[in-house]
């Protein structure tokens, strides 16, 4: 496991938090919202320890004819929501990502803030792309 993705493991074992390693720079943590039955959260670090990759796949499966309005939902909670981007992956997905910058010294606390940011900005977006494909 590399140093950053090792860092951040052995912090969330303090906080007793469960995880998968899936590679080793690769940390999949699973979560069950308020409004998201499930939401999935992968910190992919960088071999130099700088910088993070958080991204969250297949948060909605977007059928074809809903893909216009799934782009509208996505541009309006990138407005509301400056940490998390969402998108439409190339399987008809929507999807959310985060990048971030991170110090070696911090690795642990700034990467559990990033966990709950995102977990939070998912969660409370949730209803909204549920009303577009349901609504």
């Amino acid at each position: 496991m590399n140093t950053a993705a090792r860092l951040f493991s052995e912090y969330l074992e303090q906080k007793n938090i469960k995880y998968d390693v899936i590679d080793d720079d690769f940390i999949s943590i699973k979560y069950h919202g308020k409004n998201a039955p499930s939401i999935s959260i992968d910190f992919i670090f960088d071999n130099d320890g700088k910088s993070v990759a958080v991204r969250s796949f297949s948060i909605a499966k977007i059928p074809e004819e809903k893909y216009t309005a799934a782009c509208v939902v996505c541009s309006e909670l990138n407005n509301e929501y400056r940490w998390t981007k969402f998108y439409l992956d190339a399987d008809n997905e929507l999807a959310a990502a985060m990048d971030a910058l991170i110090d070696p010294y911090t690795t642990g606390q700034e990467c559990f803030a990033l966990l709950l940011r995102n977990i939070r900005i998912i969660d409370e977006a949730y209803p909204n792309i549920m009303r577009m494909l349901w609504g």
